[in-house]
């Protein structure tokens, strides 16, 4: 009898001990679920446990909760185990991605009421072939019968446990769009190699040259922090991987590049110096790495970067106080590095949740630092063309004072003469080469930038050279420029997403009245440049039943297309109509050009709907109402238009109301 209440004893001890970990994960969708926040983790400062010591029901107290959204760990002295339980209703085979490339070693298993299903070992320490699915990220997959899964994870460098569980599908689709961004980012990163290198053999102006490393040596990074160098350059080359803190100690070419570019050693010498400290610490990362000290190069090094980037955009803010023109956009280009820099290290040291926008701030900001250092390295040609161009004029005016001398002289000196103005002739033809290449490269980053950037930058430009401009009348125009860039962007990936069907409708009890007022918000400074009257009659009791997100669009892209129509000083009216006990009706109704009776049937229609400028000459994709009809269509609704040439027109849709 004691047996066997001994025996009952230790059952219930580890039920209890088990009861800890009950929270189970359901997977029910065909989509997407973020589980960093929902694993248990326990740190093995031991490095020797295995599963089976880690499985059984008396260890799990052990295992502790992450108090992050990515468990984040800056250490390589252990090994981390990951628990969690799963119940996948979907009834497919279902994936487990670790949204971090450079992780060395990662085991999984997958366990069933029968015991372990699944063991896999993956991670950068082996042949990329051994992965179980071929992808930069490590990615595992779970069958439905799994209920359980154990990680085992170590890492040289830094270690993030960023966890996503996917259906294949959506995986699909995740992988496709990444490939379509980064293939922009590293295309765009490839363009401006081969550019650079074309303009140097073109010019034999080193600094090009120095330009070019810096780009690739970008690019090579960031290759390698995504995960791409591993998946494409050396697969069955593990070993390679480990030298991640050199890769990173190459980046001391961009100081080197900043130092000539700047001449720092001439204009800064006091920042010289320490440009000079700067390049060692980054260099001392490479033979720390090859002997084997990786870990402490990896630190050394990411506090180096930081370093050189304030020093570069430091130096950078000092010649442009003092009038030297290049140094305006290098630190442009530099503050954006800088922050994404900042931000990255911030957030792999575990200061900062992961998000992507955090994760991949730093590759958003060299794409902006090589498109800034272009027009940087442009500007400096023609700084050298100008002096080169005021030293010809020095020469000549020199020659024609001396010219009575000059006719007195003997042949020889006449020689002498004819072979300098050669020479003269020969350098223009340089500077005119020089200045053509110059034209090629504005023409090609004008059709890019000439836009929404260009806008931007103007602005912050005049504030910065005329410090009266820094007003909030400056800064509202600064915000409308965004704004607009930002609807216009906004209306295309919105128009895209609809198109693949991943708009989701999220229905809610809605005043009218309070969602009106953020589109109304973001246009108002488009309906005071044009001295537009906007009159809102709806009453404060009108509530629908629609989704947030969808109507503020609604009601944006009409509203913008209304201002857009309309003449100076004309009037825009939104009104509400009840139609029935369970619909109303809502119109917004302008005073503007009005729409040809030929064309009214067609703007809500693919295709057909042709974009027109406005009264003021406000450019637009002509996408606007297309998604309006389309996001009315998922709200229940009905949308109509009537317009009278040069008297208006008023778009009306209906909604449910709640």
């Amino acid at each position: 009898m004691k047996k066997l209440l001994g025996i009952m004893l230790i059952i219930l001890l580890n039920l209890s001990a088990r009861a800890n970990f009950n929270d189970t994960i359901v997977f029910n969708t065909k989509s997407v679920l973020s589980i960093s926040d929902n694993v248990y983790i326990y740190k093995d400062t031991s490095i020797i446990l295995k599963y089976k010591d880690v499985s059984i029901s008396s260890f799990t107290n052990n295992f502790k909760s992450p108090n992050f959204n990515a468990p984040t760990y800056n250490t390589s002295n252990s090994a981390y185990w990951l628990y969690f339980n799963i119940k996948n209703n979907t009834g497919e085979n279902i994936a487990l991605m670790i949204d971090y490339p450079m992780l060395d070693t990662v085991q999984y298993y997958g366990i069933n009421r029968a015991g372990v299903v699944d063991s896999f070992y993956s991670g950068s320490a082996f042949p990329y072939s051994q992965r179980q699915i071929d992808h930069n990220r490590i990615i595992f997959e779970l069958k439905p019968e799994i209920t359980t899964v154990y990680l085992r994870v170590r890492s040289s460098f830094n270690l993030q446990l960023p966890l996503t569980i996917y259906s294949f599908d959506t995986l699909n689709a995740s992988i496709g769009k990444e490939n379509f961004y980064q293939g922009c980012y590293f295309g765009f990163v490839l363009l401006i190699i081969i550019y650079s290198t074309f303009v140097y053999f073109s010019s034999r102006d080193a600094i090009y040259l120095f330009y070019l490393l810096h780009v690739g040596i970008t690019g090579l990074i960031m290759a390698h922090i995504s995960g791409y160098t591993f998946q494409n350059i050396w697969p069955n080359m593990p070993l390679i991987n480990k030298l991640e803190p050199t890769f990173f100690g190459l980046s001391a070419i961009s100081l080197l590049f900043s130092m000539r570019f700047l001449e720092t050693k001439t204009n800064t010498p006091s920042l010289h110096k320490w440009y000079c400290y700067a390049i060692g610490l980054t260099l001392l990362a490479i033979p720390l790495n090859l002997l084997n000290q990786g870990y402490l190069a990896m630190q050394i090094v990411q506090a180096a970067s930081i370093l050189g980037c304030v020093l570069m955009f430091t130096t950078g803010l000092i010649l442009m106080r003092r009038g030297y023109k290049p140094a305006r956009h290098f630190t442009f280009a530099w503050s954006f590095l800088l922050g994404g820099t900042i931000i990255t290290l911030v957030q792999r040291f575990g200061l900062l949740p992961y998000k992507w926008y955090f994760t991949y701030a730093w590759q958003i900001g060299s794409a902006f630092d090589i498109i800034f250092l272009s027009l940087a390295v442009a500007d400096r040609i023609t700084l050298l063309r100008e002096k080169a161009q005021e030293s010809q004029l020095e020469t000549l005016q020199h020659i024609r004072k001396n010219e009575i001398f000059i006719r007195e002289q003997n042949q020889v000196l006449a020689q002498k003469i004819r072979e300098r103005t050669n020479q003269l002739e020969e350098k223009n033809n340089e500077l005119q080469k020089l200045n053509n290449t110059k034209d090629k490269l504005f023409s090609i980053l004008a059709h890019d930038l000439k836009g929404p950037i260009g806008n931007i930058h103007k602005f912050i430009e005049m504030m910065i050279e005329d410090d009266t401009l820094r007003d909030d009348e400056t800064l509202i125009m600064l915000k409308g420029s965004a704004a607009n860039t930002y609807n216009l962007l906004d209306n295309l990936l919105t128009w895209a997403c609809s198109q693949r069907g991943e708009i989701e409708f999220n229905p809610e009890r809605l005043n009218l009245n309070e969602v009106i007022k953020y589109p109304t918000g973001v246009l108002n400074l488009q309906m005071l440049n044009k001295n537009i009257v906007f009159k809102n009659t709806i009453s404060d009791d009108v509530f629908v039943l629609a989704d947030m997100a969808l109507l503020r669009t609604i009601l944006r892209n009409i509203l913008s297309n209304a201002i857009k129509f309309t003449q100076d000083k004309g009037t825009i009216t939104i009104s509400t109509n009840i139609i029935n006990t369970d619909t109303v009706q809502v119109c917004i109704a302008d005073t503007g050009v009005g729409i040809e009776e030929n064309r009214l049937t067609q703007i809500f229609e693919p295709v057909k709907n042709k974009n027109t400028k406005g009264t003021a000459g406000e450019k637009g994709t002509g996408l606007g109402l297309l998604i309006t009809a389309e996001f009315v269509e998922l709200c229940h609704g009905e949308i109509t238009a009537t317009s009278i040439v040069g008297q208006g027109t008023t778009v009306c849709f209906t909604l449910p109301i709640a």
